[in-house]
Order: C-alpha cells, then structure tokens, then sequence
C-alpha cells in the first residue's frame, strides 16, 4: 500500500512540475561575472546555439546512468573570458541559494558540461533525497564525467543544479590565512571551509544562504568546539531535524573538521586580521575582510 500511495505521489509531482515548466518555464538568461561584476549575460536559447557534449553521470540517489547535453563548462568559460588563464576559482550560483566555489584546476582537469537537458529527453527533474521532493535542474546543471575518476576523488566533484549566475574569481580570497600560515590546521581548516561549508552557510555576503551564517550567529561561542566538531563529523545524530550532510569520509577527515573549527575561531576576531593586513595575500582579501566586519556588526 505504501508503495502504491509512494509512486501515486511521484506521478503526481512529475504532472505538476510539466504544469509548472509549460506555463513558466526556465530563467532564460544566465549572467556572467568577473569578480562579482557583470560581464555579459546569455540566453538559454542562445547557449543551446553553442556547441554541445553529452556526459553520462552516475546518479547516487537513483543508482543508475544517466545522460546529459550542454556545453562543456571550460569552453564555455573560455568563449565569454578569454584570458581564463588568470582564474583561480569558478563560484556557481543557483537558485537554491547553494553557491559553491569551485578549483579552476578541477575544471581543467576533468570534463564537465553545463547541461540544459536529459539526452534521453526525460523530464529535466531530479528527485531530491534530502527534501524528499522532484526538483528541477534548470536552467543550468553542472555534471561530470567521472568515469575515469576514482571513487575516493568523487567526493571532490560537486554536481549543481539550478545555475543562474557564474561568477569567474581572479583573486583568491584567503580571509588572511596564507598558504605558508605557521599553523597548518588553520590554513587546512580554511580550505576545508571554502570547499565544504561556504557554499551553505556564507561569510558576510560570500558564499550560499541554504544555512545560517556561523560567524554572525556565534555558534563556535554559543555551543562549543566539541559540539560543532560532533554536528560537522554527524549531523543527523545532533539534529535529526536537519538537511545537512555529515563531511564525506576523506583520509584526513578529522584533520578537516579540527581545521574547520580553527578556522571559526580565528574569524571570530576579523579585525585583529585587519590589523594585520600584511597576513592578507593581496587587496582583494584585505577588501573582503573589511566587508565581512561591516556585515558582522
């Protein structure tokens, strides 16, 4: 009977997001930026006028194959910034307020396409684990070619979807941490933040809005060390309310989450960093970090 009442609903949601995308359907047009500036903007019509790949990609929640077209996201970088050679980092922002940054050189290094659509003409929709929901991918979905990636690597490719805006970043923005920082679980907790954490839960304006702001809210000073450490390592054990997954289980995943707390902590206090302006790699972290204090306050 449940399984009967399960694959009603899911037959139901299927009609009612066809409904949606027929009367609505997709943002048309995706914007392009330079450091957080407008560059240009690009239809959806117009990207389907590009050249196209297909990528099959394996589904985790549905444990199956699935093909996608688009446009291969290095190119398509490539064509609208031409001097790509001086990005170090790609920030994807969608709709759902999930807004990753990803490693220039994991786009260089592996294929991806932004896809507009399923290659089998399938309904553009996936269904959401996490909200127990269908919800669409469009207008633009990151997916990688990861057949010859190994399974360890996997868990460094984030697959998104709903992309509206692609912030190209020529700066990297350190918070003042640099690479040859004395204390290398600051600098790894750094890291791990901007790869792991910041595309939910933001800096000041930087990052996604999925989740509260840790700094703003005082969670390292309200709960603890211990108690984000437990949150970060399982969340579901804490909260079994939240949407949160735990850190995926990399070899130096304790490492990680000490690194992360770290990090919290040396970010408590951004303006002993400005006070130390040399610790900034350049004017553009030093620029971040005063804006980050204004929001803060």
């Amino acid at each position: 009977m449940n399984l009967d009442y399960t694959k009603l609903m899911m037959n139901l949601l299927f009609i009612l997001f066809s409904l949606l995308f027929t009367i609505t359907g997709f943002a048309q047009d995706i914007v392009i930026n330079v450091d957080g500036k407008k560059l240009t903007t690009i239809s959806l019509d117009e990207i389907k006028q590009l050249k196209t790949d297909e990528v099959e990609f394996f589904n985790n929640v549905t444990l199956r194959a699935e093909r996608y077209r688009g446009v291969p996201t290095l190119r398509f970088i490539e064509k609208f910034y031409p001097e790509a050679q001086n990005l170090v980092e790609v920030e994807f922002i969608s709709g759902t307020d999930f807004n990753p940054l990803v490693d220039i050189e994991l786009l260089r290094r592996t294929n991806s396409i932004l896809a507009f659509e399923r290659s089998d003409g399938d309904k553009f929709v996936r269904y959401s684990k996490k909200e127990k929901i269908l919800v669409p991918l469009g207008p633009l979905y990151l997916v990688w070619a990861l057949k010859q990636v190994s399974k360890e690597d996997r868990l460094l490719h984030t697959s998104i979807y709903q992309i509206n805006t692609i912030n190209l970043v020529t700066n990297k923005m350190d918070f003042g941490v640099k690479e040859n920082s004395a204390n290398a679980s600051l600098y790894l907790g750094y890291q791990s933040y901007k790869r792991h954490c910041l595309s939910c839960h933001a800096l000041g304006n930087l990052g996604g809005g999925v989740s509260f702001d840790l700094i703003k809210n005082k969670t390292l000073e309200s709960k603890g060390a211990e108690y984000v450490k437990k949150y970060i390592r399982n969340p579901g054990l804490v909260n079994p309310k939240t949407k949160m997954l735990p850190l995926s289980n990399f070899k130096n995943r304790e490492e990680m989450v000490q690194g992360i707390v770290d990090f919290l902590t040396f970010m408590q206090d951004p303006e002993t960093i400005l006070r130390k302006q040399n610790g900034s790699s350049g004017p553009a972290s030093y620029k971040v970090l005063q804006q980050l204090i204004k929001d803060i306050k």
